[in-house]
């Protein structure tokens, strides 16, 4: 009993220091890799979302189609299926790509760079002839935020 309650602590907090997207597949929730996502949606070979996002929005076809399909691809969810009654509504499946978006931005927005340096100058009195150079900061590469948002509930 307790070894379960302390696997479910350790599980839940391991989550929230990973910086992971969560969401609804239709059955349960699940995690994705933001950066894996994020590049499935900008190298995918029909869908385009700075060119398209638009018109998705007004609902013209055959865009809206093709987000549909690239969501499911990029998100391994299935489309609604009124006979078994499972999946995702095409609604839901463009809301994903809206969820991940404000993921992104709420990532961007809470992460910090951390401390940075100004660039190194050349006092007048230096007769070095050498160029100075920039000592580079490491702590912003160690820098993480746990962040996670959810897009679509059922």
């Amino acid at each position: 009993m307790f070894g379960r309650i302390k696997k479910w602590l350790v599980d839940r907090r391991l989550k929230k220091r990973r910086s992971l997207f969560r969401y609804w597949n239709g059955k349960r929730e699940v995690y994705g890799d933001p950066f894996s996502i994020w590049r499935q949606i900008l190298n995918h070979p029909k869908f385009n979302a700075e060119t398209m996002a638009f018109l998705v929005d007004e609902g013209s076809e055959p865009e809206t189609t093709i987000c549909v399909e690239a969501m499911c691809e990029i998100f391994g969810v299935q489309r609604w299926d009124a006979e078994t009654q499972t999946g995702l509504t095409d609604m839901e499946i463009i809301m994903l790509l809206d969820g991940f978006d404000n993921y992104l931005s709420t990532v961007k927005k809470n992460s910090s760079l951390g401390a940075t340096s100004s660039p190194a100058t050349a006092s007048e009195s230096s007769t070095s002839t050498e160029p100075q150079t920039e000592a580079t900061n490491s702590s912003s590469d160690a820098t993480s935020t746990s962040s996670e948002q959810s897009c679509a509930g059922g």
